[in-house]
């Protein structure tokens, strides 16, 4: 618990890409409390922190400590009965961003500045929650 929870204090992500891939970074960092589990246990236990526990959550495609993570941002929205926010990186809960609807044009053109995104950080794929 205390080793997810220091995750983040020395850079913006954590652990890169979604369960799978945090769990293989995991297993390879040879964390003595995680030696005796399988990469299939350890992505299992990541599920586990991040839906159960809450001691995990998604930001900008990575997993983090919760406190720093759009799970507790959403959560904290839907607490306060305000409206999810767009911009999650500038937004707060006293000046939310309304998220606005698009048509299949400026759909297909973000989706394309996503995964030009990925690609400069040198990634052929975006975790689901990021889109």
């Amino acid at each position: 618990e205390n080793y997810f929870k220091s995750l983040g204090e020395s850079s913006g992500v954590a652990l890169a890409g979604g369960r799978y891939t945090s769990a293989k970074a995991l297993v390879q960092r040879r964390l003595p409390f995680l030696e005796c589990y399988s990469l299939g246990q350890v992505c299992h236990i990541l599920q586990l922190a991040i839906s159960q526990r809450k001691l995990l959550g998604y930001f900008n495609g990575g997993i983090v400590p919760y406190e720093q993570s759009t799970s507790m941002l959403k959560n904290n929205c839907a607490q306060q009965k305000q409206p999810l926010v767009a911009s999650l990186v500038s937004a707060t809960l006293e000046n939310p961003v309304q998220v606005q609807l698009a048509d299949w044009g400026t759909a297909q053109q973000t989706l394309r500045e996503i995964m030009d995104s990925a690609a400069l950080r040198g990634s052929d794929q975006v975790p689901l929650p990021n889109i």
